[in-house]
């Protein structure tokens, strides 16, 4: 898929009106699935930034993720009041700084999975890994206040600060600071939306392992086992553990 993504981005080379009908079409019916199988919308971040230049390979790429879907279709997100901590809303944030626009990935978790998860690629151009992790914490940020009304209209509240995850030191460290360095001082202020919630009380800024952030799913196309692992653990399959 990432091949055959780049080999479309660096020609972009209009498809016939068949092919692009076709991809389109397809694309278009596999992105409702989204909604109920998260694990699958890196991918479809991909496949959608080619929709007017389709290649072959990609729209193979379509069909596989239609078999894929196919070839699992009992699984789902699976919500639990018997998981630890089930009435906690937690949220993880994670970015993707190898390509030129990195990509956000989010998800916040309650009752044992997940009720919202973004993948999509930043609307800025960031000149570190640190400010494109600021960025997909901003993004998380504001989603989350979203969340946070919902919940509140539908009657749940939440026990405590929300506890956000991330694995990125250094925009742990800022979220934690009101100072500026010299590695920092072209960060936008409203990249710091996080710090700002944590100095009100809302929520409390963690760091985690690399390995053991679950929005990475949203961010990349993974091998098999973290994609598998990640998968587990968002959508609360048979056998999930956790992954702290």
């Amino acid at each position: 898929l990432v091949r055959a993504w780049e080999a479309a981005m660096a020609t972009r080379t209009p498809a016939t009106p068949e092919l692009t009908s076709a991809y389109q079409s397809l694309y278009g019916s596999l992105l409702h699935a989204t909604k109920f199988r998260p694990e699958i919308q890196a991918a479809m971040g991909l496949l959608g930034s080619c929709l007017t230049f389709p290649t072959k390979d990609l729209y193979d790429c379509l069909m596989h993720v239609l078999v894929y879907l196919g070839r699992s279709r009992n699984l789902g997100v699976t919500f639990s009041a018997h998981v630890p901590d089930a009435k906690l809303l937690r949220a993880y944030a994670d970015s993707n700084w190898a390509v030129t626009r990195s990509t956000t990935g989010f998800v916040l978790m309650l009752a044992g999975a997940s009720i919202l998860s973004v993948s999509r690629r930043q609307h800025c151009i960031t000149m570190s890994s640190c400010e494109a992790e600021l960025v997909a914490l901003a993004d998380t940020a504001i989603e989350l206040l979203h969340a946070l009304d919902v919940l509140s209209f539908l009657g749940h509240e939440v026990p405590s600060s929300v506890e956000v995850c991330t694995d990125s030191k250094a925009a742990y460290d800022l979220c934690h600071r009101f100072t500026s360095a010299q590695n920092s001082r072209h960060v936008d202020r409203k990249m710091f939306k996080m710090r700002e919630l944590r100095g009100a009380g809302v929520v409390h800024v963690r760091h985690i392992p690399g390995e053991s952030n679950p929005a990475d799913l949203f961010t990349k196309i993974l091998t098999r086992q973290p994609f598998e692992k990640h998968r587990k653990f968002v959508m609360n399959l048979p056998g999930n553990d956790g992954i702290e």
